[in-house]
Protein backbone atom coordinates (compact mmCIF):
# COMPACT_ATOMS: atom_id res chain seq x y z
CA UNK A 1 0.00 0.00 0.00
CA UNK A 2 1.90 3.31 -1.18
CA UNK A 3 0.64 6.74 1.06
CA UNK A 4 3.84 8.93 -0.56
CA UNK A 5 7.01 8.90 -1.85
CA UNK A 6 9.04 9.59 1.29
CA UNK A 7 10.49 7.18 3.42
CA UNK A 8 8.80 3.85 2.79
CA UNK A 9 7.11 1.55 0.31
CA UNK A 10 5.35 -1.07 1.59
CA UNK A 11 2.52 -3.76 0.75
CA UNK A 12 0.05 -5.44 3.00
CA UNK A 13 0.70 -9.16 2.76
CA UNK A 14 -1.17 -12.06 3.96
CA UNK A 15 -0.96 -13.68 7.08
CA UNK A 16 0.79 -16.87 6.07
CA UNK A 17 4.36 -18.39 5.92
CA UNK A 18 5.76 -18.89 2.84
CA UNK A 19 9.22 -20.93 2.15
CA UNK A 20 11.44 -19.10 0.63
CA UNK A 21 12.05 -19.83 -3.19
CA UNK A 22 15.48 -19.64 -4.27
CA UNK A 23 15.19 -17.36 -8.12
CA UNK A 24 16.53 -19.34 -10.80
CA UNK A 25 19.52 -17.59 -12.61
CA UNK A 26 17.35 -16.00 -15.35
CA UNK A 27 14.76 -14.78 -13.53
CA UNK A 28 16.35 -13.02 -11.00
CA UNK A 29 14.76 -9.58 -10.54
CA UNK A 30 17.32 -8.10 -7.93
CA UNK A 31 20.96 -9.04 -9.29
CA UNK A 32 21.31 -9.26 -13.23
CA UNK A 33 24.04 -9.90 -15.14
CA UNK A 34 25.55 -7.96 -18.26
CA UNK A 35 25.07 -10.35 -21.47
CA UNK A 36 28.81 -10.89 -22.05
CA UNK A 37 29.00 -12.92 -19.00
CA UNK A 38 25.86 -14.25 -18.02
CA UNK A 39 26.80 -17.33 -20.05
CA UNK A 40 30.46 -17.75 -18.82
CA UNK A 41 29.12 -16.90 -14.71
CA UNK A 42 30.08 -19.73 -12.47
CA UNK A 43 27.51 -21.21 -10.27
CA UNK A 44 27.03 -19.89 -6.76
CA UNK A 45 29.53 -20.91 -4.35
CA UNK A 46 28.39 -22.81 -1.22
CA UNK A 47 28.89 -20.52 1.57
CA UNK A 48 31.99 -20.84 3.22
CA UNK A 49 32.36 -22.96 6.47
CA UNK A 50 32.74 -21.87 10.09
CA UNK A 51 36.63 -21.52 10.16
CA UNK A 52 36.71 -19.80 6.99
CA UNK A 53 34.26 -16.93 8.24
CA UNK A 54 36.13 -16.84 11.29
CA UNK A 55 39.42 -16.21 8.73
CA UNK A 56 37.42 -13.70 6.88
CA UNK A 57 36.78 -11.62 10.50
CA UNK A 58 39.93 -11.98 11.62
CA UNK A 59 41.76 -10.41 8.34
CA UNK A 60 39.28 -8.10 7.43
CA UNK A 61 36.48 -7.85 4.55
CA UNK A 62 36.86 -9.57 1.02
CA UNK A 63 37.09 -7.31 -1.63
CA UNK A 64 36.45 -9.19 -4.93
CA UNK A 65 37.57 -8.09 -8.22
CA UNK A 66 35.71 -5.93 -10.10
CA UNK A 67 32.96 -8.05 -12.80
CA UNK A 68 29.73 -7.24 -14.53
CA UNK A 69 27.19 -8.01 -12.18
CA UNK A 70 24.93 -5.01 -11.11
CA UNK A 71 22.50 -4.87 -8.17
CA UNK A 72 19.49 -4.67 -10.14
CA UNK A 73 20.96 -2.41 -12.92
CA UNK A 74 23.45 0.31 -12.23
CA UNK A 75 21.67 2.44 -15.47
CA UNK A 76 19.75 4.50 -13.22
CA UNK A 77 18.30 7.68 -14.24
CA UNK A 78 19.39 10.89 -12.53
CA UNK A 79 16.28 11.16 -10.99
CA UNK A 80 15.49 8.56 -8.26
CA UNK A 81 12.14 7.70 -6.59
CA UNK A 82 11.78 7.99 -3.15
CA UNK A 83 9.66 4.50 -1.72
CA UNK A 84 6.33 5.30 -0.18
CA UNK A 85 5.96 4.74 3.93
CA UNK A 86 2.55 3.37 4.65
CA UNK A 87 0.25 5.04 7.08
CA UNK A 88 0.10 2.19 9.17
CA UNK A 89 3.33 0.84 8.94
CA UNK A 90 6.55 1.18 11.53
CA UNK A 91 6.97 1.76 15.49
CA UNK A 92 10.24 3.30 14.81
CA UNK A 93 9.02 6.60 15.12
CA UNK A 94 8.15 5.58 19.07
CA UNK A 95 11.45 4.19 19.85
CA UNK A 96 12.97 6.97 19.08
CA UNK A 97 10.49 9.00 21.11
CA UNK A 98 11.46 6.57 23.97
CA UNK A 99 14.93 7.15 23.77
CA UNK A 100 14.78 11.15 23.63
CA UNK A 101 11.52 11.90 25.11
CA UNK A 102 11.18 15.28 23.56
CA UNK A 103 9.81 17.89 25.41
CA UNK A 104 6.18 19.48 23.62
CA UNK A 105 6.62 22.48 26.39
CA UNK A 106 9.91 23.80 25.80
CA UNK A 107 11.86 22.42 22.58
CA UNK A 108 8.67 22.04 20.83
CA UNK A 109 6.78 24.96 22.85
CA UNK A 110 3.20 25.99 21.21
CA UNK A 111 3.10 28.84 19.28
CA UNK A 112 0.51 30.58 18.55
CA UNK A 113 -0.85 33.72 15.44
CA UNK A 114 1.09 36.21 16.96
CA UNK A 115 4.71 34.32 16.69
CA UNK A 116 5.97 37.29 14.98
CA UNK A 117 2.52 37.26 13.15
CA UNK A 118 0.89 34.00 11.66
CA UNK A 119 2.09 34.87 8.46
CA UNK A 120 5.99 34.47 9.89
CA UNK A 121 5.20 30.10 10.50
CA UNK A 122 8.56 28.66 9.01
CA UNK A 123 8.33 25.67 5.83
CA UNK A 124 11.07 23.28 4.86
CA UNK A 125 11.26 19.51 3.95
CA UNK A 126 13.91 17.38 2.33
CA UNK A 127 15.51 17.46 5.84
CA UNK A 128 17.25 20.39 6.60
CA UNK A 129 18.78 19.88 2.88
CA UNK A 130 19.45 24.04 2.59
CA UNK A 131 21.38 24.62 -0.08
CA UNK A 132 22.99 27.66 -0.85
CA UNK A 133 22.41 29.75 -4.35
CA UNK A 134 25.04 28.91 -6.87
CA UNK A 135 28.49 29.56 -6.19
CA UNK A 136 31.34 28.11 -4.02
CA UNK A 137 32.36 30.59 -2.05
CA UNK A 138 31.34 28.76 1.26
CA UNK A 139 33.31 25.73 0.15
CA UNK A 140 36.94 25.70 0.90
CA UNK A 141 40.23 23.69 -0.15
CA UNK A 142 40.43 20.54 1.89
CA UNK A 143 43.78 19.97 1.97
CA UNK A 144 44.08 22.05 5.18
CA UNK A 145 43.59 21.52 8.85
CA UNK A 146 39.75 22.29 9.47
CA UNK A 147 39.18 25.75 10.05
CA UNK A 148 36.79 26.66 13.42
CA UNK A 149 34.64 29.18 12.26
CA UNK A 150 33.79 31.16 15.48
CA UNK A 151 29.60 31.89 16.10
CA UNK A 152 27.15 31.96 18.54
CA UNK A 153 26.91 28.80 20.96
CA UNK A 154 24.64 26.27 20.22
CA UNK A 155 22.90 26.93 23.53
CA UNK A 156 22.10 30.56 23.40
CA UNK A 157 20.15 30.07 19.71
CA UNK A 158 18.34 27.15 21.05
CA UNK A 159 17.61 29.07 23.72
CA UNK A 160 16.19 32.15 21.82
CA UNK A 161 14.60 30.42 19.34
CA UNK A 162 12.56 28.44 22.21
CA UNK A 163 12.06 31.20 24.70
CA UNK A 164 11.20 34.16 21.60
CA UNK A 165 9.97 34.58 18.54
CA UNK A 166 11.20 34.18 14.67
CA UNK A 167 10.89 35.72 11.62
CA UNK A 168 10.71 33.64 8.21
CA UNK A 169 12.95 35.99 5.64
CA UNK A 170 13.24 33.83 2.37
CA UNK A 171 12.36 30.42 1.34
CA UNK A 172 15.64 28.16 0.72
CA UNK A 173 13.67 25.01 -1.27
CA UNK A 174 11.08 23.03 -1.42
CA UNK A 175 11.18 18.71 -0.30
CA UNK A 176 8.32 16.58 -1.26
CA UNK A 177 6.93 17.34 2.13
CA UNK A 178 7.78 20.95 3.28
CA UNK A 179 9.03 23.77 2.74
CA UNK A 180 12.78 25.33 3.97
CA UNK A 181 12.85 29.34 4.93
CA UNK A 182 15.74 31.07 6.11
CA UNK A 183 15.09 32.52 9.01
CA UNK A 184 15.98 35.03 12.01
CA UNK A 185 16.08 35.02 15.78
CA UNK A 186 17.20 37.73 17.71
CA UNK A 187 19.76 38.50 14.82
CA UNK A 188 20.85 34.38 14.55
CA UNK A 189 20.67 33.49 11.35
CA UNK A 190 18.53 30.34 11.28
CA UNK A 191 16.87 27.75 8.94
CA UNK A 192 12.92 26.72 9.33
CA UNK A 193 11.69 23.24 7.71
CA UNK A 194 7.86 23.69 8.05
CA UNK A 195 5.12 21.29 7.46
CA UNK A 196 1.54 21.80 7.00
CA UNK A 197 -2.14 20.43 6.96
CA UNK A 198 -5.29 21.84 5.52
CA UNK A 199 -6.47 24.18 7.18
CA UNK A 200 -2.97 26.24 6.67
CA UNK A 201 -4.78 27.15 3.14
CA UNK A 202 -7.29 29.36 4.93
CA UNK A 203 -5.27 31.06 8.44
CA UNK A 204 -2.22 30.27 7.32
CA UNK A 205 0.03 33.55 5.74
CA UNK A 206 0.01 33.99 2.06
CA UNK A 207 3.82 32.93 1.51
CA UNK A 208 3.49 29.52 3.78
CA UNK A 209 -0.37 28.75 1.98
CA UNK A 210 0.98 29.02 -1.62
CA UNK A 211 4.07 26.73 -0.87
CA UNK A 212 1.99 23.85 0.67
CA UNK A 213 -0.58 23.67 -1.84
CA UNK A 214 2.20 22.08 -4.17
CA UNK A 215 3.11 19.37 -1.59
CA UNK A 216 -0.36 17.88 -1.18
CA UNK A 217 0.87 13.98 -2.15
CA UNK A 218 2.05 13.44 1.13
CA UNK A 219 -0.56 13.45 4.53
CA UNK A 220 -0.68 15.51 7.05
CA UNK A 221 -0.17 12.61 9.14
CA UNK A 222 2.96 11.16 7.54
CA UNK A 223 4.68 14.55 7.32
CA UNK A 224 3.73 14.81 11.18
CA UNK A 225 5.33 11.72 12.31
CA UNK A 226 8.51 12.61 9.99
CA UNK A 227 9.37 15.57 11.26
CA UNK A 228 8.65 14.49 15.19
CA UNK A 229 10.75 11.48 14.47
CA UNK A 230 13.44 13.82 13.15
CA UNK A 231 13.32 15.83 16.40
CA UNK A 232 13.57 13.07 18.77
CA UNK A 233 16.77 12.01 16.82
CA UNK A 234 18.33 15.06 17.05
CA UNK A 235 17.69 15.38 20.38
CA UNK A 236 19.80 12.08 21.08
CA UNK A 237 22.65 13.72 18.98
CA UNK A 238 22.31 17.26 20.48
CA UNK A 239 25.31 18.94 21.73
CA UNK A 240 26.32 22.60 22.81
CA UNK A 241 29.54 22.13 21.04
CA UNK A 242 30.51 21.13 16.83
CA UNK A 243 29.12 18.13 15.56
CA UNK A 244 28.93 16.44 12.13
CA UNK A 245 25.83 16.37 11.78
CA UNK A 246 23.07 19.59 11.79
CA UNK A 247 22.26 20.89 15.02
CA UNK A 248 18.20 20.80 15.89
CA UNK A 249 17.21 23.35 18.08
CA UNK A 250 13.09 23.04 18.43
CA UNK A 251 10.04 21.90 17.30
CA UNK A 252 8.12 24.08 17.35
CA UNK A 253 3.30 23.70 17.10
CA UNK A 254 2.01 26.19 14.60
CA UNK A 255 -1.67 27.61 15.63
CA UNK A 256 -3.96 30.54 14.99
CA UNK A 257 -7.33 30.85 16.57
CA UNK A 258 -6.77 27.62 18.71
CA UNK A 259 -6.29 25.43 15.09
CA UNK A 260 -3.23 23.51 14.86
CA UNK A 261 -2.02 24.71 11.82
CA UNK A 262 1.59 22.56 11.49
CA UNK A 263 4.85 22.05 12.89
CA UNK A 264 8.09 24.38 12.45
CA UNK A 265 11.39 22.36 13.10
CA UNK A 266 14.03 25.17 14.13
CA UNK A 267 17.70 24.67 13.17
CA UNK A 268 20.99 25.25 12.36
CA UNK A 269 21.68 27.39 8.83
CA UNK A 270 23.84 25.53 7.01
CA UNK A 271 25.81 27.87 4.34
CA UNK A 272 27.27 25.43 1.44
CA UNK A 273 26.41 22.97 -0.91
CA UNK A 274 24.96 19.60 -0.51
CA UNK A 275 27.30 16.49 -2.19
CA UNK A 276 24.29 15.93 -4.97
CA UNK A 277 25.35 19.40 -6.24
CA UNK A 278 27.03 18.69 -9.90
CA UNK A 279 28.83 22.12 -10.01
CA UNK A 280 30.59 21.40 -6.49
CA UNK A 281 31.15 17.71 -7.70
CA UNK A 282 33.13 19.72 -10.89
CA UNK A 283 35.07 22.06 -8.56
CA UNK A 284 36.78 19.22 -6.09
CA UNK A 285 40.16 17.89 -6.45
CA UNK A 286 39.99 14.55 -6.26
CA UNK A 287 42.45 14.40 -2.75
CA UNK A 288 39.27 16.90 -2.03
CA UNK A 289 36.81 14.33 -2.90
CA UNK A 290 38.44 11.62 -1.04
CA UNK A 291 38.78 13.90 1.94
CA UNK A 292 35.18 14.55 1.52
CA UNK A 293 34.24 10.71 1.69
CA UNK A 294 36.08 10.40 4.51
CA UNK A 295 34.63 13.30 6.77
CA UNK A 296 30.99 11.43 5.59
CA UNK A 297 31.97 8.39 7.10
CA UNK A 298 33.14 10.31 10.58
CA UNK A 299 29.46 11.85 10.19
CA UNK A 300 27.91 8.42 9.95
CA UNK A 301 30.04 7.20 12.69
CA UNK A 302 29.16 9.94 15.13
CA UNK A 303 25.47 8.63 14.72
CA UNK A 304 26.34 4.49 14.96
CA UNK A 305 28.11 5.88 18.15
CA UNK A 306 24.46 6.96 19.59
CA UNK A 307 22.93 3.89 18.22
CA UNK A 308 20.95 5.38 15.25
CA UNK A 309 20.55 3.96 11.71
CA UNK A 310 19.83 7.10 9.51
CA UNK A 311 18.26 5.06 7.05
CA UNK A 312 18.11 7.56 4.15
CA UNK A 313 21.90 7.87 3.40
CA UNK A 314 22.09 9.56 0.07
CA UNK A 315 24.92 12.37 -1.84
CA UNK A 316 22.17 15.49 -0.91
CA UNK A 317 22.02 14.27 2.49
CA UNK A 318 25.31 15.45 3.11
CA UNK A 319 26.60 18.75 3.04
CA UNK A 320 29.40 20.28 2.95
CA UNK A 321 30.16 23.47 4.61
CA UNK A 322 33.67 25.26 4.60
CA UNK A 323 35.55 22.64 5.68
CA UNK A 324 33.04 20.38 7.30
CA UNK A 325 30.63 17.77 5.93
CA UNK A 326 27.28 17.67 8.33
CA UNK A 327 24.69 14.56 7.77
CA UNK A 328 21.57 15.86 7.56
CA UNK A 329 17.60 14.98 7.18
CA UNK A 330 16.81 11.91 10.12
CA UNK A 331 13.16 11.60 9.14
CA UNK A 332 13.41 8.32 8.84
CA UNK A 333 16.17 7.35 11.03
CA UNK A 334 15.47 4.56 13.48
CA UNK A 335 17.57 2.62 16.41
CA UNK A 336 19.85 0.14 15.31
CA UNK A 337 18.62 -3.25 15.56
CA UNK A 338 14.86 -2.65 14.13
CA UNK A 339 13.18 -4.51 11.81
CA UNK A 340 10.81 -2.09 9.48
CA UNK A 341 7.39 -3.72 8.30
CA UNK A 342 8.03 -1.62 5.26
CA UNK A 343 10.84 -0.84 2.88
CA UNK A 344 12.87 2.67 4.31
CA UNK A 345 14.89 5.14 2.48
CA UNK A 346 15.65 6.31 -0.79
CA UNK A 347 15.29 4.00 -4.18
CA UNK A 348 18.43 3.99 -5.65
CA UNK A 349 20.26 3.58 -2.55
CA UNK A 350 18.42 0.40 -0.64
CA UNK A 351 20.39 -2.34 0.96
CA UNK A 352 19.20 -5.90 0.38
CA UNK A 353 17.99 -6.16 3.74
CA UNK A 354 16.11 -2.80 3.45
CA UNK A 355 14.37 -4.59 0.46
CA UNK A 356 13.18 -7.53 2.42
CA UNK A 357 12.82 -6.00 5.68
CA UNK A 358 15.63 -7.57 7.66
CA UNK A 359 16.61 -6.06 10.81
CA UNK A 360 18.76 -2.73 10.63
CA UNK A 361 22.52 -1.77 11.38
CA UNK A 362 25.48 0.24 10.95
CA UNK A 363 25.85 -1.88 7.55
CA UNK A 364 22.70 -1.14 6.51
CA UNK A 365 24.10 2.75 6.49
CA UNK A 366 27.38 1.73 5.04
CA UNK A 367 25.97 0.15 2.03
CA UNK A 368 24.28 3.05 0.73
CA UNK A 369 27.17 5.28 2.05
CA UNK A 370 29.14 3.09 -1.10
CA UNK A 371 26.06 3.40 -3.60
CA UNK A 372 26.50 7.53 -2.51
CA UNK A 373 29.75 7.80 -2.88
CA UNK A 374 29.67 5.76 -6.39
CA UNK A 375 27.58 8.37 -7.93
CA UNK A 376 29.75 11.19 -5.78
CA UNK A 377 32.66 9.88 -7.75
CA UNK A 378 30.88 9.82 -11.28
CA UNK A 379 28.91 7.06 -11.21
CA UNK A 380 24.97 5.75 -10.60
CA UNK A 381 23.14 4.88 -8.37
CA UNK A 382 20.83 1.65 -8.67
CA UNK A 383 18.33 0.94 -10.64
CA UNK A 384 15.35 0.00 -8.16
CA UNK A 385 12.03 1.13 -9.24
CA UNK A 386 9.02 1.08 -6.42
CA UNK A 387 6.61 -1.05 -8.85
CA UNK A 388 9.89 -3.74 -9.15
CA UNK A 389 10.58 -2.67 -4.89
CA UNK A 390 7.21 -3.83 -4.26
CA UNK A 391 7.04 -7.56 -6.04
CA UNK A 392 6.93 -10.61 -3.41
CA UNK A 393 9.60 -11.82 -5.63
CA UNK A 394 12.25 -9.17 -5.65
CA UNK A 395 12.16 -9.51 -1.87
CA UNK A 396 13.01 -13.34 -2.11
CA UNK A 397 15.52 -12.24 -4.44
CA UNK A 398 17.11 -9.15 -1.53
CA UNK A 399 16.95 -12.19 1.13
CA UNK A 400 18.62 -14.46 -1.55
CA UNK A 401 21.59 -12.28 -1.85
CA UNK A 402 21.57 -11.07 1.53
CA UNK A 403 23.09 -14.04 2.84
CA UNK A 404 24.61 -15.77 -0.47
CA UNK A 405 26.03 -12.86 -2.72
CA UNK A 406 29.52 -11.73 -1.81
CA UNK A 407 29.79 -9.99 -5.28
CA UNK A 408 29.51 -5.83 -4.73
CA UNK A 409 26.82 -3.97 -6.59
CA UNK A 410 29.57 -0.94 -7.32
CA UNK A 411 31.26 -1.62 -10.60
CA UNK A 412 32.11 1.86 -11.82
CA UNK A 413 33.20 5.21 -10.47
CA UNK A 414 35.16 7.32 -13.02
CA UNK A 415 36.85 9.45 -10.96
CA UNK A 416 38.55 6.63 -9.01
CA UNK A 417 39.94 5.20 -12.47
CA UNK A 418 43.13 6.83 -11.59
CA UNK A 419 43.23 5.18 -7.85
CA UNK A 420 41.92 1.65 -7.72
CA UNK A 421 42.52 1.02 -4.25
CA UNK A 422 39.96 3.59 -3.11
CA UNK A 423 37.55 2.22 -5.62
CA UNK A 424 38.40 -1.11 -3.96
CA UNK A 425 37.33 0.47 -0.79
CA UNK A 426 33.48 1.49 -2.05
CA UNK A 427 33.04 -1.93 -3.42
CA UNK A 428 34.13 -3.37 0.31
CA UNK A 429 31.10 -1.03 1.50
CA UNK A 430 28.61 -2.51 -1.17
CA UNK A 431 28.62 -6.42 -0.91
CA UNK A 432 25.14 -7.80 -0.49
CA UNK A 433 26.06 -10.67 1.89
CA UNK A 434 26.18 -8.98 5.50
CA UNK A 435 28.83 -11.00 6.61
CA UNK A 436 31.12 -10.03 4.02
CA UNK A 437 30.31 -6.42 3.85
CA UNK A 438 32.30 -3.65 5.93
CA UNK A 439 30.02 -3.36 8.99
CA UNK A 440 31.58 -0.78 11.36
CA UNK A 441 32.68 2.89 10.05
CA UNK A 442 35.36 2.42 12.38
CA UNK A 443 36.54 -0.51 10.07
CA UNK A 444 35.76 1.41 6.86
CA UNK A 445 38.15 4.67 8.52
CA UNK A 446 40.85 2.39 8.63
CA UNK A 447 40.41 0.75 5.63
CA UNK A 448 39.97 4.06 4.22
CA UNK A 449 43.42 5.58 5.61
CA UNK A 450 45.54 2.39 4.50
CA UNK A 451 44.26 2.49 0.70
CA UNK A 452 44.76 6.12 0.80
CA UNK A 453 47.81 5.59 2.12
CA UNK A 454 48.62 3.13 -1.13
CA UNK A 455 47.36 5.68 -2.98
CA UNK A 456 49.33 8.37 -2.06
CA UNK A 457 46.35 10.60 -1.03
CA UNK A 458 46.58 12.36 2.46
CA UNK A 459 43.96 12.66 4.86
CA UNK A 460 43.40 15.07 6.73
CA UNK A 461 41.71 14.71 10.52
Amino acid sequence: MMTDNKGQAGERETARNEDLILPSREKRTYLSLAPETARTEAPESAPPAAGAKKAAAATGPAIPESGQRVYINLGKSESQDRTGKSEDDDDSTAAIEAMAKPRLNGHASETGGDRDGAGDQAENQAGPDQKAPPGLADTQELNAAPRKVAGPSHNAIRDQVVRGKYRLEQMIARGAESVLYRASSNGHQICVKAVRNSINKWFGDAATRNQEERLEKVTYRTKLRHIQNEFGVSELLYSESDTPTVHIYALRRITRLGLELGYDLVMEYLTGHDLGDKILTRTLTLTDKVNVFYRAIQAVAFMHRKKLIHLDIKPSNFMLVRDQVKLIDFGVSVCSGHRPRAITGTSGYLSPEQICKDTLDEGTDIFALGVAFAVFFGGKSLNQPQEVLLRRQTRLDAQYHLGHDAQPVVNEAPDLNSVPPIFEVLRACTVPRRDLRVSKCDILLNLLRQKAEQAGIKLID
